[in-house]
């Protein structure tokens, strides 16, 4: 783990000295439109990339490092069917957001190939949602033969929540940094290949020098998807039910009430517009701000829940909350 660590660190340092030079030979820019993109000058949207050369690194001391992660091994990477779904899948995830962020694929053609994608991923059964645990009963709620369906339905969902979640400077690179940071204080370091380029995203992207970009989002709300499927279903007392619906619970309202807002409308719920939360909260506040308000909301209430019984509580208020606020920053 120390050669893992050491390696990753002077890769992602070269990755900072040589953005610029990586950046013009990827040529993927995020051109302002003074409409939706506000930001002042044309910024690289290459953060997927930097995440899978991380992933690449990972895969490669899985390979040649016998003792390196076993535990991981088994839980992640355990026969042919689970590398095909962890790597191999999600490296197609992210050439499709690569081609995305190029030329800008269509909505129905994007779902399309993910859903496709993701139904292959299914070929690894360890991605099934089996069973929901919750602290305030005493049983597993069974899903039966239902288990890979809401598999499918969930990382879908969650792919498109945290593309949409990326909207403005900080806020998701901050909050993938304490996402992980979170996984590794619950001792599960599969989640240290990608700590560290969240930290060196986090960094270029406060520069104002890169944004995560589609291949990105779609790239970790898979992999997230996938890590998160499998530590629950694995031992849901590390990571509770009720702790991965607080984590993700803020992209995934902001995609319920989005979608359900531009179906009202008539409208494509893919179109994207500026009535995100970040947005109607930039209007008062820096960028900075912002994204401390919209993590905070997260991140305070989770660790919260590490010292309280019925989590599923503090849910709940989060759900309040939102809707709360949504509505007070509507009329402003």
């Amino acid at each position: 783990m120390t050669l893992f660590i050491s390696i990753s660190l002077i890769i992602n340092l070269l990755l900072i000295i040589f953005f610029k030079n990586l950046s013009d030979l990827i040529n993927i820019f995020d051109i302002p439109d003074k409409n939706r993109k506000l930001h002042i000058n044309k910024t690289a949207s290459i953060g997927g990339v930097i995440f899978f050369i991380n992933l690449t690194l990972f895969f490669l001391f899985i390979f040649f490092d016998n003792e390196f992660l076993n535990d991981y091994k088994v839980k992640f990477l355990n026969g042919n069917k689970q590398f095909f779904s962890f790597f191999v899948l999600s490296s197609l995830i992210f050439l499709i957001g690569i081609l995305d962020d190029k030329v800008n694929i269509s909505a129905l053609k994007k779902s399309s190939l993910f859903i496709f994608l993701i139904i292959i991923s299914s070929i690894d059964k360890n991605i099934s949602i089996r069973f929901f645990s919750f602290d305030f009963l005493s049983y597993k709620i069974l899903t039966g033969h239902l288990g890979i369906f809401f598999s499918i339905v969930s990382i879908f969902y969650f792919m498109n929540a945290l593309n949409m979640f990326d909207g403005i400077n900080i806020q998701t690179p901050l909050y993938l940094f304490l996402l992980f940071l979170f996984l590794i204080l619950k001792n599960e370091y599969i989640a240290v290949f990608l700590i560290i380029p969240s930290i060196i995203l986090l960094i270029l992207n406060i520069r104002g020098q890169c944004f995560l970009g589609n291949s990105g989002s779609y790239f970790l709300g898979f992999l997230i998807s996938i890590i998160f499927i499998k530590i629950n279903q694995s031992n849901p007392n590390i990571l509770t039910s009720e702790e991965v619906l607080i984590i993700l619970s803020l992209p995934c309202f902001e995609l319920f009430r989005l979608f359900t807002e531009r179906i009202m409308r008539n409208q494509n719920p893919f179109m994207g517009d500026r009535t995100h939360i970040h947005h109607l909260l930039s209007k008062k506040f820096s960028d900075i701000k912002t994204s401390m308000i919209t993590n905070g909301f997260i991140f305070l209430p989770l660790a919260i829940s590490q010292f309280v019984g019925f989590k599923i509580i503090i849910f709940i208020l989060q759900f309040i909350i939102y809707y709360l606020l949504i509505n007070k920053l509507k009329k402003y």
